[in-house]
């Protein structure tokens, strides 16, 4: 894979973990731990979104800031 096709590094302790556009990704975020699955359709500077993998029409931004996992 080329460096130029990655959108998104997430970094654990010494790991890189990288994702590109159209990657299906569970991300769990905010206080309350909540838990979004769906496809990586978007990367800005402060969110990301994605689009529900059960619902195609469901899409949603959440904060950089606030992910608190990846899978």
């Amino acid at each position: 894979m080329n460096q130029s096709d990655w959108v998104l590094v997430a970094k654990k302790g010494n790991k890189q973990f990288r994702y590109k556009l159209g990657k299906h990704l569970l991300v769990q975020y905010g206080n309350s731990e909540s838990r979004f699955a769906g496809e990586l359709m978007e990367v800005s500077k402060d969110s990301i979104t994605l689009i529900g993998n059960r619902n195609k029409f469901l899409s949603k931004s959440i904060a950089i800031k606030d992910i608190n996992l990846i899978t």
